[in-house]
């Protein structure tokens, strides 16, 4: 942590009523102000990690969103773990938007990459440790005795039959007296948190219904406004449309309807009550600018067909010696649709705007992102841009998107009234962003032996970054930095990188003799986003459903194939044994119908093994076994619950995941047509996480690429037929 040290580790200062907070600095900080003391009066929160009052309870600001993967617990462990606190007393909230919370390795404050644990691991550790360090100098200083003759336990330091709590302490210390301490780790058994069973920080609030989501900001209790006006939007119904006119004189005379606006991507109506507006726009009527071609996934699915039919495209990655055809050779052609996000909280923003300043309440994944937004649509300084963050419900990529911000500062700018902007369902599953459409045609050879394999393989697909990147530039860049120059600098990035999310999983880690991947880069209007796993999600289909059918065509059973060409993965090849182990696989027979896959992604190690059978004629998943090696498991619990999550994820995809156009409009709108798992289809999920030392990798992704290959290949045992194409449910009845 060569930002973080005695130098810029925040002193000491008053802040938080009658306490005293600590700060430390982060690498990419725009600014020294997170290296200063606050005064009495500023904003409690704002630069600070550890707050200490005089009285009461420890609090701690995490830095990334919690949107119930359980970072705010993470986080929490690993400070109470170094400073020696007990975490039943600990106050977690989430952090406003300032640089001081900017992501280790993104350089913006967001969340995501399954690299919220591993990018704050040891900084997180090394705060805690600095401020117990700070706190036994302090004590050390008032009872005249050396450090070295303290202990702490608990919140408190002890000496003798003398116990000074970290509250009795914070005042003691001074400017001179704060020290930097990296955290060392102490033997596996003096662990009091990390490791251990520890119940979630906010298990109470949400069980009560107290946590606070976006969609919850028409509280006052959470903004301090009264009544703000609710906005509700008409997105354009073909893709690709511009507004033009509508009906709004009509509409103004509704009840409680108070504007009518045209905006950059569609309409809003704003009225006092969310029904009112949810009334005026079943009446609204509208003219827009279609383009003249209308999107088909059909027909786009044709074109990505014809393209990767001989194998064409530019060559993307190459590894090993050129394709050579051998005594056996198999085909095979892939088809993954595009997929939406789907969280439970549709997409939200509460703001204000005035002519002096704006504050933001926004659940997001991009925090870092909102102030250069909302001053660049107001005119405001980001200085003057309070941006609050709320949890979030449920997030998958989905929330790392700007849209709704920028649509609701647009409204906000042009009545300068508190307004929440409210996406209904409808628009969060027809208006998302998703992902992308994949089409791809693999072939192998193989000599008897199955010793020397050979892979080629043409995809067909859009750049993910083409869409992403712009924005997210505007976001990692410093504040002096404009955004049209962000945008562009996003545009050249993804020139250079736009592939990264086609190749991210797509070689086989089986010790192949060569392997040659084109990609044919397709031109659509759907916008496309981050989703659950990225790359990963398509690619682990493709590579581990062919390599199944390759064990099939040399006669070997799958798992005892992977095992032989796996020699070089020692972390994958045992995953892949324990989950053999643990699913019986060795004792399967013919009533056992088993599919299996492994995939290393976000520097994760995970295998699954699924079993299908036949009820009634219907088809039932019945098992999921799942292995993870994440390293060090800082929270086991929360791992567990992240694969269980994942599994559900994943077979929910597989099984009904599907968004089409037909004629420019998407066809799915709601949970009756893009349909989730019901609790009666889940099977049995069995998890193991690895135990390890080694630092912690992430877990929020890695178990969602496997189960759409380990399904389909124990399709295969049962039905001797190869399921290619998702989602399953257009192909056959499974429940």
């Amino acid at each position: 942590m060569k930002n973080l040290n005695r130098r810029n580790f925040l002193k000491a200062s008053a802040a938080l009523g009658t306490g005293i907070t600590f700060s430390a600095g982060l690498s990419g900080c725009s600014s020294s102000n997170a290296l200063k003391s606050t005064s009495q009066d500023s904003d409690q929160f704002t630069n600070y990690w550890v707050n200490i009052p005089k009285e009461g309870e420890l609090s701690f600001v995490c830095p990334r969103a919690e949107m119930g993967q359980g970072i705010s617990t993470g986080l929490a462990i690993l400070l109470c773990e170094a400073l020696d606190y007990p975490i039943t007393k600990l106050k977690v909230k989430n952090a406003p938007a300032n640089r001081v919370y900017d992501h280790q390795q993104f350089k913006t404050q967001l969340t995501g990459g399954s690299s919220s644990t591993s990018s704050e691991y040891q900084h997180i550790l090394n705060i805690g440790a600095s401020i117990k360090h700070s706190l036994l100098l302090a004590a050390s200083k008032k009872l005249k005795i050396d450090i070295t003759e303290l202990k702490t336990k608990d919140g408190f330091v002890l000496f003798e039959n003398k116990r000074l709590s970290y509250q009795s302490l914070a005042y003691e210390i001074s400017n001179e007296m704060i020290a930097y301490k990296d955290f060392n780790f102490p033997e596996e058994k003096a662990l009091n948190y990390i490791g251990k069973h520890i119940s979630r920080v906010d298990n109470e609030s949400k069980i009560l219904g107290t946590e606070s989501y976006g969609i919850d900001t028409k509280n006052s209790k959470v903004t301090g406004i009264e009544n703000p006006l609710v906005a509700v939007l008409i997105h354009p119904p073909k893709i690709g449309a511009s507004p033009l006119s509508c009906n709004s004189d009509e509409l103004l005379k509704l009840d409680g309807v108070k504007h009518v606006l045209k905006i950059s991507t569609g309409f809003a109506i704003v009225a006092t009550k969310y029904w009112q507006a949810i009334e005026a726009k079943s009446q609204f009527q509208g003219k827009w600018d279609n383009p003249k071609n209308l999107f088909d996934t059909k027909e786009y699915i044709q074109e990505c067909k014809d393209k990767i039919k001989n194998f064409d495209g530019k060559d993307h990655f190459s590894e090993g010696d050129d394709y050579l055809k051998q005594e056996m050779e198999i085909e095979a052609e892939f088809v993954v649709p595009y997929l939406a996000h789907a969280p439970m909280e549709p997409q939200n923003c509460t703001i204000n705007i005035n002519s002096e300043n704006a504050q933001v309440w926004v659940p997001t994944q991009t925090v870092g992102s909102v102030k250069p937004i909302v001053s660049e649509i107001t005119g405001l300084s980001e200085d003057n841009i309070q941006v609050n963050c709320s949890s979030l419900g449920g997030g998958f990529g989905r929330r790392g998107q700007a849209d709704y911000i920028i649509q609701a500062a647009e409204i906000g700018n042009m009545i300068k009234k508190p307004v929440k902007l409210q996406f209904s369902r409808e628009d969060d599953m027809k208006a998302g962003f998703y992902r992308p459409l994949v089409v791809t045609k693999m072939k192998a050879s193989m000599d008897k032996t199955g010793e020397h394999i050979y892979l080629k393989q043409s995809i067909a697909t859009q750049s993910l970054y083409d869409d992403i990147l712009p924005d997210m530039m505007v976001g990692l860049t410093p504040s002096w930095v404009s955004n049209g120059v962000s945008r562009a600098l996003g545009r050249l990035g993804s020139m250079i990188a736009g592939g990264t999310s086609v190749k991210e999983g797509a070689n086989p880690p089986y010790n192949l003799k060569g392997i040659q991947i084109n990609w044919n880069k397709m031109e659509t209007p759907v916008p496309t986003l981050y989703w659950r796993s990225v790359g990963h999600s398509q690619n682990a289909f493709f590579v581990e459903s062919f390599m199944d059918e390759i064990a099939n065509k040399l006669k070997i059973d799958p798992i005892e194939f992977r095992e032989k060409r796996l020699k070089k993965s020692p972390r994958l090849l045992n995953v892949l044994q324990r989950v053999k182990e643990i699913s019986k696989w060795s004792d399967k027979n013919n009533q056992r119908h088993l599919g299996v896959a492994t995939h290393f992604s976000f520097n994760s190690r995970c295998a699954a093994v699924i079993e299908v059978e036949k009820r009634n004629n219907q088809i039932k998943i019945t098992n999921v076994w799942c292995v993870i090696d994440c390293g060090r498991a800082i929270n086991p619990d929360g791992v567990h619950a992240q694969l269980m999550g994942s599994a559900i994820f994943g077979l929910t995809a597989a099984l009904n995941g599907k968004i089409e156009y037909a004629k420019g409009e998407v066809v799915q709108s709601n949970f009756h047509d893009y349909q989730l798992m019901t609790m009666d289809q889940v099977p049995n999920i069995y998890t193991e996480v690895i135990d390890s030392q080694e630092p912690p990798t992430g877990v929020g992704e890695p178990a969602v690429p496997v189960m759409a290959p380990a399904l389909c290949n124990a399709l295969y045992s049962l039905t001797n037929i190869r399921y290619r194409e998702l989602p399953l449910t257009d192909h056959l009845d499974i429940s």
